[in-house]
């Protein structure tokens, strides 16, 4: 009786869609924003080396 409970519960996590677990779309949001402020940043930084070089 157990291991047929057991193998059902197998089945269970076998077919589960873990990655729907792992998805956080508010995560995702927040970190596609903070990655594009440091882009924003590093743009910036490059820019004023190269006046800096320039000038």
């Amino acid at each position: 009786m157990d291991i047929d409970n057991e193998l059902v519960m197998l089945e269970k996590i076998a077919n589960f869609r873990w990655e729907s677990l792992f998805t956080d779309e508010k995560h995702e949001k927040e970190l596609k924003v903070e990655i594009e402020k440091r882009t924003r940043c590093l743009i910036k930084v490059i820019s004023l080396r190269i006046k800096s070089k320039i000038i």
